[in-house]
């Protein structure tokens, strides 16, 4: 994959936003964030990829995987986003091409808060 993810974001993720959302995660996890967010790239990419393929059953688990661990370390936005999509795909006859922006609007989350990690790596540190 090029690091282009298909369609256009309808969320807004400035990274300062994003810095208030990371500062208010328990310092102890912190830490963990940047690992978090290597593995949210890897599912961001891999629903971009099955959306393509219209693979329904790995759009329904990367959802669902991106939901759960988004909501437990605290990046709401991106929980929400994969709740839409999981929504989605679980409908009968699931309208895929709805989903471009609902993933191109996780790719934004991450980069803010990709951003975050790579400005300021103090935030992350063990403490």
């Amino acid at each position: 994959m090029d690091g282009h993810i298909a369609g256009r974001p309808t969320v807004k993720s400035e990274p300062l936003l994003m810095e208030q959302v990371i500062r208010a995660i328990d310092p102890v996890i912190r830490p963990l964030i940047p690992m978090f967010l290597e593995q949210s790239l890897i599912r961001i990419q891999g629903l971009d990829d099955a959306l393509k393929k219209s693979d329904v059953s790995t759009i329904k688990k990367l959802a669902h995987t991106m939901k759960g661990s988004s909501s437990s370390y605290g990046f709401n936005a991106m929980a929400s986003v994969a709740r839409d999509i999981e929504d989605v795909v679980r409908q009968e006859n699931p309208d895929l091409t709805q989903l471009n922006s609902s993933v191109a609007d996780l790719y934004a989350l991450y980069e803010a808060a990709q951003a975050v990690v790579v400005d300021q790596p103090e935030l992350f540190q063990d403490s």
